[in-house]
């Protein structure tokens, strides 16, 4: 595990990336990644109608996506009020 904080691993601005796995290719994704020595964190898996990143069997994020929408759409437009 990563000794990097949450706001780090989800909000980092260094070089890296998200992407999604199908369960039954994790175990592959990994050892790729550990064959080249990149870093690689769960976050947690997709579906449903929230967005729930879990770390460390920690629930860290739980949003409605719906929300989340609401916030991208209309976030910035509030902010400048």
């Amino acid at each position: 595990n990563s000794k990097l904080t949450n706001s780090k691993i989800l909000f980092g601005e260094s070089a890296g990336f998200i992407f999604e796995v199908e369960d039954m290719h994790i175990p592959e994704v990994k050892k790729i990644m550990n064959k080249y020595k990149v870093e690689m964190n769960e976050l947690g898996k997709t579906k449903g109608n929230s967005l729930r990143i879990n770390r460390e069997g920690k629930n860290i994020i739980d949003l409605p996506i719906e929300k989340m929408k609401n916030a991208w759409t209309s976030g910035f437009i509030k902010a400048l009020r």
